[in-house]
């Protein structure tokens, strides 16, 4: 489905809500592109979340639209952590995996 403002919405739909394992969903307000899977139009399971904000990449679990249990953080200027999240916040420590050159995400 694509909406008027550009943004867009792939996947299975089941109740009028996206649904399924390869779903695939841009945010044309705030430029977030998320790919993984959905549960009840919500993000549940392994994705991959670019947030446009931020400028970075999350790789790793969410529960219930929320960066949740373990995951990894892509930054602009190379950085690259990994760690444990809790209600879509790093919560503990994390491990400075490494810092490759500045990338495209």
């Amino acid at each position: 489905m694509i909406d008027c403002s550009g943004g867009f919405q792939e996947g299975s739909w089941e109740q009028d809500k996206l649904n399924g394992p390869h779903c695939r969903i841009f945010d044309s307000e705030t430029g977030d592109l998320y790919s993984g899977p959905m549960e009840e139009g919500k993000r549940n399971g392994r994705g991959r979340l670019y947030d446009a904000e931020r400028d970075e990449v999350y790789d790793g679990d969410f529960e219930m639209n929320k960066r949740q249990g373990e995951g990894m953080v892509y930054r602009r200027d190379g950085e690259v952590l990994k760690g444990e999240f809790r209600n879509n916040f790093m919560e503990g420590t994390f491990e400075h995996v490494c810092r490759i050159g500045p990338a495209e995400i």
